[in-house]
């Protein structure tokens, strides 16, 4: 007998190739897998029901840029230009706990879940005494959330640190390649095949091209992905052209770092040369809208990118640089500032924007078992509830998903097969229970650090 039932949704947008838009639907689940998506309901029975009525199912979204830990420093490096909030983040993290980065990564990954997040990209390293991609798998195990972690890959010092300058090496390629690797070869595939680990230097300055290289040759030989930050201020871009010549766009196409398994964050500080180069070896990049306005950097050109063939994501960013970990948000974002910018009110409609968020991001991860809702693809599954009165009329769900709803909108997700929240309540632990301890270690973390909030 199937495992799971969703059944009797007023509308299912299945994102598929065809787009298909069902009403009165259900979707049968076994085994983690969907079976049966169609209007009606299917012939077989099942363990488990979920009722869908007055709800609507779409796949679970995928965020394809963040940074887990950066819960702990939400809210306390506020209004500040991009340096400055490095530097002072910097600082911060090297006072956080193995405890409390755990923490921060469990709330992080607790709010993507009841925002409808079900898959995440996430850049992960070392954490200075301990593991933070041990932690991160950890706590991925923990919530039942799909993850693929970019292992952070650092061979010079991007700021100046106590006894360390900045541009001082500190590591070298092989060495941190050599870790990636041990990554790879502890955590790919594991949790039934829901983790994965790309190697993710940190991008320029702090990866040196060679190390640019010799990560994306790693990666290729291993069968996996690279994932970096790219031009996402205009300083670095300033220090790249200063350094050697040209773009760091144009610097990763000659270290053969990009195509279709490179993913590039943010791509704020690219001109339309650039564009056409990233778009010629198809590297998809993750577009962190709100991120990229609140730290200054600028608005990258989206629709430049779209319109040369290219392939663009969404990506939520850090909580430190965001502040929430909302897809929904940053789909309205994303649309509304290309409109604006190009004076164009038909560009980034409400249709490319949800295909950005599920069929587009799991075709960019290499997963190309998520990100739709029919059979042979794994079940992650959210259910959005349409009563609320800025999803009503009903008529338009697709405009109202992408310009009115909100993460809170969310009210069941099922991640694998596995109902993880349901009636708005998360499942897999105490939530308020953990809120209120993470609270606890807070209020010693900021005593500690002696940092101004409230």
């Amino acid at each position: 007998m199937p495992g799971l039932l969703v059944r009797d949704v007023d509308v299912v947008l299945t994102m598929d190739e065809a787009s298909r838009v069902l009403r009165n639907a259900s979707i049968l689940v076994e085994d983690g897998v969907i079976t049966w998506v169609g209007e009606g309901r299917p012939k077989e029975a099942a363990d488990r029901v979920v009722e869908g009525r007055r709800m609507v199912a779409l796949p679970g979204l995928i965020d394809t840029h963040t940074h887990l830990s950066q819960t702990i420093q939400r809210g306390l490096v506020d209004d500040v230009p991009l340096m400055k909030w490095m530097r002072v983040m910097a600082e911060l993290s090297g006072r956080v706990s193995e405890e409390l980065c755990y923490m921060g990564i469990l709330l992080c990954l607790l709010e993507k879940l009841k925002n409808g997040i079900t898959t995440t990209l996430a850049m992960a390293g070392e954490y200075g005494r301990f593991d933070e991609v041990e932690l991160a798998a950890k706590a991925v195990e923990a919530t039942g959330i799909r993850a693929v972690l970019a292992c952070v890959l650092i061979d010079y010092q991007e700021l100046p640190s106590p006894g360390v300058p900045a541009g001082s090496r500190i590591s070298s390629p092989e060495e941190e390649v050599r870790k990636a690797e041990e990554w790879y070869r502890r955590f790919d595939g594991g949790l039934g095949g829901r983790l994965r680990v790309f190697l993710g230097p940190q991008g320029f300055p702090a990866s040196s091209p060679e190390l640019l290289r010799e990560a994306a040759y790693k990666a290729r030989e291993l069968g996996t992905r690279v994932h970096a930050h790219v031009a996402e201020a205009e300083v670095s871009q300033i220090l790249c052209r200063r350094r050697y010549g040209k773009s760091e766009v144009e610097m990763l196409e000659d270290v053969g770092f990009l195509g279709e398994d490179s993913i590039l964050a943010h791509c704020v500080q690219i001109s339309g040369d650039d564009a056409k180069i990233i778009a010629k070896y198809g590297s998809p990049v993750a577009h962190c809208p709100s991120s990229n306005l609140k730290l200054g950097n600028g608005i990258p050109p989206i629709h430049t990118l779209l319109k040369e063939g290219g392939t663009v994501t969404l990506g939520v960013d850090g909580a430190a640089s965001n502040n929430a970990q909302d897809l929904f948000y940053e789909m309205r974002l994303a649309s509304l500032l290309q409109k604006g910018v190009c004076r164009n009110p038909s560009i980034l409609p409400a249709e490319k924007v949800l295909e950005m968020a599920t069929r587009d991001a799991a075709q960019a991860l290499g997963i190309r078992d998520i990100g739709s809702l029919k059979p042979g693809h794994r079940a992650d599954i959210i259910l959005i509830d349409r009563r609320a009165p800025h999803l009503i009329p009903h008529q338009r769900i697709t405009s109202h998903l992408v310009y009115n709803a909100r993460g809170s909108d969310v009210r069941t997700v099922i991640v694998d097969g596995r109902l993880i929240v349901h009636e708005g309540r998360f499942l897999p632990f105490d939530e308020q229970g953990f809120l209120e301890k993470f609270e606890e270690m807070m209020t010693q973390y900021l005593g500690e650090t002696r940092v101004r909030h409230g």
